[in-house]
């Protein structure tokens, strides 16, 4: 609202209005031409009669200051090894004037490396230079305010390797025999007793009491993100033991507690899926001893056996 004072009156006359007018005054103007003339004229009015005087008339000066206006980033998602980038129109604006429109915002994260973790996250989207053919910042005071960018676990699927063995052997883990995402990881491993170990995630084939329990293995990047590695994985058997017989068989391999290696489990959304321990009948050989008699005598006959397990 532009206003104005007078002096020099006399006799206590009064001047009814001034045309005053500014280019400053449209709602177009900008801050950079600021301050802006306001230009007085045409006193009339009042008791005021304009021949008495001699006027003199003054410019005003209109200013136009910054208006206020918040730029937001939207928050985002994305799941951990893959890397997020921003199209610079992930944000909200609040406070633009005159049909301003801002056609692109800076936006970076530090969670938006394939390598950023659940744990740290959720991550600052951090919004800053903004602009646009339609908009002069110069005409506003921003504030940029910070979006969340949220890392979620990857899926990660391993899988007990599936086995075999002869009854009466004992199959011992050594936390290698698993496949990742459909790649196999294999190691060697021997002894009695059941139980779990360390093992590490390359090629190769797994002897269990002289029972191979793998093909060959590939690449283990399907599921694992960024180069990761697991060092190894609890495995066991209700089949491992000596005297797990035929009939209850194939055994579930139960896999769990993934860990080592380069791994970090909080980064993925595990599924353990069960292998299958097979057991076959071991070899036995009955043999039907010699034997000698008189005549007239009755024959004893007996037998040997070779290859009893489990002290049967």
């Amino acid at each position: 609202s532009l206003t104005y004072s007078s002096s020099g009156l006399q006799n206590s006359e009064t001047i009814g209005s001034v045309d005053l007018s500014s280019a400053g005054s449209v709602a177009t103007a900008n801050v950079a031409g600021s301050p802006y003339a306001i230009v007085a004229s045409n006193a009339t009015g009042g008791t005021f009669d304009a021949a008495n005087y001699s006027i003199s008339y003054v410019d005003g000066a209109l200013s136009v200051t910054p208006a206020a206006l918040t730029i937001t980033a939207n928050n985002a998602s994305k799941t951990y090894g893959q890397t997020q980038t921003f199209a610079g129109t992930e944000f909200v604006a609040s406070g633009l004037q005159n049909t301003d429109s801002i056609d692109s915002v800076s936006l970076a994260s530090s969670g938006a490396a394939a390598t950023a973790g659940v744990a740290g996250g959720p991550y600052a989207i951090v919004a800053s230079n903004a602009a646009g053919s339609g908009f002069d910042s110069g005409n506003y005071t921003i504030s940029y305010v910070d979006g969340a960018l949220t890392v979620n676990p990857a899926s990660l699927t391993i899988v007990a390797n599936d086995a075999g063995k002869s009854y009466g052997q004992v199959v011992t883990f050594t936390g290698s025999e698993f496949t990742v995402g459909g790649s196999q990881s294999s190691g060697t491993g021997s002894g009695t007793g059941t139980g779990t170990g360390t093992g590490t995630v390359g090629v190769g084939t797994v002897l269990v009491g002289g029972v191979s329990l793998g093909g060959s293995s590939t690449s283990s990047s399907s599921g694992l993100q960024n180069g990761d590695t697991i060092g190894s994985v609890t495995l066991l058997s209700s089949g491992a033991d000596a005297t797990a017989n035929v009939a209850g068989s194939p055994y579930a391999i139960v896999a769990s507690n993934a860990t080592g290696g380069t791994f970090d489990p909080t980064n993925y959304s595990i599924t353990y899926v069960d292998g299958h321990l097979t057991v076959t009948p071991a070899s036995l050989t009955i043999t039907a001893n010699n034997a000698t008699k008189s005549y007239g005598q009755t024959a004893s006959l007996t037998y040997s056996s070779s290859g009893l397990q489990n002290s049967e």
